[in-house]
């Protein structure tokens, strides 16, 4: 190894760490953009059931926030923060997380298509629901080419190796998807919920600045996961050996 790439590898070895604060703050993000849309759709929209009336429909936001932002964009960096750990084993964990996130967003459709079907109500007119049905449908191609892909030994290794690519893009296009589906979601609830001249969205009452606090952790959240995704510094660095460069090494690179 040449001097310019040990020194430049040692860098990177160095700076490795700060992907941990840098999840962590990322995480926490996350974890208000959950306690915002509970606190949003609690005190403001009527709470949660389970029998077809709008209170089910709250569980739609809810879970879409659990399982295709949270939980998905934890599975996306689950590979950098834990790079030291067994590969199979963070693969496990990587599936795991889709497989949930799965869960949710199947409980988060049925919730809101049995809403409108429940009080006759069109399904898929709005943009929010064009970019979400295919956000979705996206998500669950990705999931079962994954799975069978790189949990299955028999699968061809030239055609994983051709696949990671495809499914790397895809996973990161998918991300943005769904960030964009929840912010698109959330502008279109507010002209539901909306009741001007009392409590206008224009003058920003609580339940206008709540729904803005989760589309903006969403965002924030989302950029955590790609600063982490795209800093090179927080990939998967070998530690480089100790190389000693004797002074008159240098010299005779200059001759």
């Amino acid at each position: 190894m040449d001097r310019a790439n040990a020194d430049s590898a040692s860098h990177c070895y160095q700076r490795e760490w700060l992907k941990y604060p840098v999840f962590a703050v990322t995480e926490l993000i996350g974890v208000a953009a959950v306690v915002f849309v509970v606190v949003w759709v609690t005190k403001y929209q009527e709470g949660f059931a389970w029998d077809g009336s709008y209170s089910q429909f709250n569980w739609h936001p809810v879970l879409m926030i659990i399982g295709l932002l949270f939980l998905f964009g934890n599975s996306i960096v689950i590979f950098r923060v834990l790079s030291s750990v067994n590969k199979f084993a963070v693969k496990l964990v990587h599936a795991s997380l889709h497989t949930t996130s799965i869960v949710c967003i199947i409980l988060a459709l049925y919730a809101v298509i049995n809403n409108k079907n429940f009080n006759n109500q069109p399904h898929f007119f709005s943009l929010h629901s064009w970019v979400g049905i295919t956000t979705v449908a996206l998500f669950a191609t990705q999931f079962f080419v994954g799975f069978a892909a790189y949990l299955f030994p028999q699968f061809p290794q030239d055609k994983k190796e051709w696949l990671m690519p495809v499914h790397k893009y895809l996973g990161a296009t998918i991300f943005i998807m769904a960030i964009v589906s929840i912010v698109s979601g959330i502008q279109e609830q507010f002209s539901f919920i909306d009741t001007p001249p009392k409590n206008p969205y224009a003058s920003l009452p609580a339940y206008g600045a709540v729904g803005n606090l989760v589309g903006a952790s969403a965002v924030l959240f989302g950029l955590g996961v790609g600063l982490l995704l795209t800093n090179s510094a927080f990939a998967k660095i070998e530690k480089v050996p100790y190389v000693r460069f004797r002074e008159d090494d240098y010299e005779s690179e200059d001759q």
